[in-house]
């Protein structure tokens, strides 16, 4: 069973960019099922463009650091580490966000 996360990032990559559930199904059984790592596939098939690669991962960092606040805010806490990068520490994983 995929996790919320998952389910939205296939929903947001067809979409968002137009990217088939075919073709979406086929890198997912490419990469193994790691869903995290289906972005990187799909620009290295030509999927995506750079440009395009780096939008989802800004939706990817966002929709992380929603879904942990959500799960368990009183975990969750912002360290600024400059103007432009901040980092959303908790229990489970760290979030980085631009």
């Amino acid at each position: 069973m995929r996790s919320d996360i998952h389910s939205q990032l296939l929903q947001y990559l067809q979409e968002e960019f137009a990217i088939s559930g075919c073709v979406l199904e086929k890198m997912i059984r490419l990469i193994e099922r790691d869903l995290y790592l289906l972005p990187i596939a799909l620009w290295q098939y030509e999927q995506l463009t750079i440009s395009q690669l780096d939008y989802v991962y800004d939706w990817l960092a966002t929709a992380l650091k929603e879904n942990a606040l959500e799960k368990s805010p009183e975990k969750a806490q912002l360290v600024c580490l400059d103007d432009d990068t901040a980092t959303t520490r908790t229990a489970a994983h760290v979030v980085h966000v631009r």
